[in-house]
């Protein structure tokens, strides 16, 4: 199962994204301890910064550069770091796939590091917050026009 280091670790700005890949995590640590008796194994994937669409057009935002001052995080790893991940995790069956592979050492003081965020994040925020609510910002994937259809 694909979660992300945003499941541990929860940036401003994220709360959606961090939301739904904190419940990735739990749902693939139930599974796990479910499936067990059939044999099954169920591996969970933490990525970090990847070189994406996704990764671009969010660290590319107004609010974002506010935020982390003009750049993202940590430099974006190659996609081949996370394919390389996720081949040897399922070939070994392995619990935990990570990329790049300092997301293991953060997991494991995700407390500490939700703390540090909190901390630095506290002097850009409100500006932050001010830019992103009026940002408009593209999805990752276009979506079809919806205006002309109707709900059911």
């Amino acid at each position: 199962m694909i979660s992300s280091l945003a499941a541990a670790i929860h940036l401003p700005l994220m709360s959606a994204y961090s939301a739904s890949k904190a419940a990735v995590e739990a749902l693939g640590n139930t599974l796990r301890v479910e499936l067990a008796p059939s044999g099954a194994k169920v591996g969970v994937a933490y990525f970090s910064e990847i070189d994406t669409d996704m990764t671009k057009r969010g660290f590319a935002t107004q609010a974002a550069k506010v935020l982390t001052g003009g750049g993202s995080l940590t430099k974006p790893a190659p996609v081949k770091v996370a394919i390389d991940a996720l081949e040897e995790g399922i070939n070994k069956r392995k619990r935990r796939i990570v990329a790049p592979f300092w997301v293991e050492y953060l997991l494991h003081i995700r407390g500490i590091a939700q703390h540090l965020v909190e901390l630095g994040s506290r002097a850009r925020i409100e500006k932050a917050l001010e830019i992103a609510v009026k940002e408009k910002v593209e999805f990752t994937t276009p979506q079809k026009d919806l205006k002309n259809h109707s709900r059911s």
